[in-house]
């Protein structure tokens, strides 16, 4: 219910007048008529920070785009909200018995967000974003982000071309299985491209609630709204498959110690442990350690042993949360979408040279929801690419760092080394 109620924000009806969106863009651009541009209202949507309304380029080249423009007096009401957070984290923190809810150093945890929470309505730094996640997917034709038009942009305006198509949980696939392709690509295009990327800072979405997920119509998955961003760093993306590589290896001491690596103060090393015997218990009984379980196992981690992790690390943790819950929406099942795209991948298992089983026959990339033999192919290279292009040479310097690191922490093939479960060479490959 509160989700739902959530999702409302997400896309609101306009309340901005005409006329007051004539005035916002005639006060940051000047008189429309003098770039060739004819406004197409009413807004096309409105959340709590900024409208979007259609216009089109009469002049020369004709095109359809977007204006996203800052509603009147957001900023002022923005920092007196975030302001607000700090004294609402106090409260929380004075009061988590009381309130039954996990002690969880809340204050600590909103200023760790206050600044990136600030990009909301810095246009200009959403402009940058903007133009490095053109470039961050620009080799993947499943993929669109929309173009910046720089001429016609400012701090409080942006433009950009406009795309075609509908929410991703509005689509019109009736088959399941091309349900499934869909959100397999938003899982491949939002989880798997950060961690496999091949630079040394890897950007990530930090909202891709529906609202900001276009499947469009020439059926591509477009990724709007890209104020809020964060960066993963390499140790940061070589942490997250250790920790996949710990699940898969049932290998306890592991994923204690990547996750003590993450926090940024030491957590409670008892019931960290509890809490990851509890998480491999579900891969023993058959859960395959996919999106649903890390996102389990962050959250018990966080909430019962104490780990506290970095600002960006948390906006993951959010990115990883709110995927979840479209993907539920996207497939129909909610809480089944995020281990519907992990069998997807284990069934593709069978093209792995891997040297070996892992117990069950699972294997580490139905992480990632997608076709194990691409990521492979690709690791087997030294590349931890995912877009199933042979690119080898993009990054590979970093790529191979992250190969090599990892898989210095697995045991040999002969199975000596901390993890109860023998691990063969090559699933070093088919783990990463």
């Amino acid at each position: 219910e509160l989700r739902f109620q959530l999702q409302r924000l997400e896309s609101m009806p306009p309340l901005v007048s005409e006329a007051a969106m004539r005035r916002l863009l005639a006060d940051e651009l000047g008189p429309l008529e003098r770039h060739g541009i004819e406004l197409l209202p009413p807004a096309i949507a409105e959340a709590s920070v900024a409208l979007v309304v259609r216009f089109l380029q009469t002049g020369g080249e004709q095109r359809c785009g977007v204006f996203k423009i800052l509603k009147p007096g957001i900023v002022e009401r923005l920092q007196q909200e975030l302001e607000l957070t700090w004294e609402v984290g106090d409260f929380l923190d004075q009061r988590c018995e009381e309130l039954q809810i996990p002690a969880f150093d809340y204050r600590e945890t909103f200023e760790k967000v206050h600044d990136k929470l600030r990009w909301e309505v810095l246009l200009d730094q959403e402009q940058r974003h903007l133009t490095q996640a053109r470039k961050f997917y620009a080799n993947d034709p499943a993929v669109q982000i929309p173009t910046l038009y720089e001429r016609w942009s400012t701090p409080r305006v942006t433009a950009m071309e406009y795309v075609s198509g509908d929410k991703i949980t509005d689509h019109c696939l009736d088959a399941y299985s091309d349900k499934q392709q869909l959100a397999a690509l938003t899982v491949d295009a939002l989880i798997a491209r950060p961690i496999f990327s091949t630079d040394a800072d890897a950007l990530f979405h930090c909202d891709p609630h529906a609202g900001n997920l276009f499947f469009t119509s020439d059926q591509r998955l477009a990724i709007l709204d890209w104020s809020l961003t964060g960066t993963l760093t390499e140790a940061e993306r070589v942490a997250i498959v250790q920790i996949m590589l710990g699940a898969v290896t049932l290998d306890n001491e592991q994923i204690a110690r990547v996750l003590c690596e993450l926090a940024e103060r030491a957590p409670r090393p008892q019931a960290l442990r509890a809490t990851i015997d509890r998480w491999l218990r579900r891969i023993r009984q058959g859960q395959l350690p996919g999106l649903a379980w890390l996102v389990g196992l962050m959250d018990e981690a966080v909430d019962k042993a104490g780990v506290r992790l970095s600002g960006d690390l948390l906006l993951f943790r959010k990115t990883l949360h709110t995927l979840e819950g479209v993907l539920g929406d996207l497939v129909g099942e909610p809480r089944q979408a995020a281990r519907d795209m992990e069998p997807e991948a284990h069934r593709s298992h069978g093209r792995l040279d891997t040297g070996g089983s892992l117990e069950g026959g699972e294997d580490a990339v139905a992480v990632l929801g997608r076709d194990a033999g691409a990521v492979v192919d690709h690791a087997h290279h030294g590349v931890l690419a995912v877009d199933g292009r042979d690119d080898v040479d993009r990054g590979s310097a970093v790529s191979d760092r992250i190969r090599d690191q990892v898989a210095d922490d697995l045991p040999d093939a002969s199975g000596v080394g901390q993890s109860p479960h023998p691990v063969h060479a090559g699933q070093v490959d088919a783990a990463v």
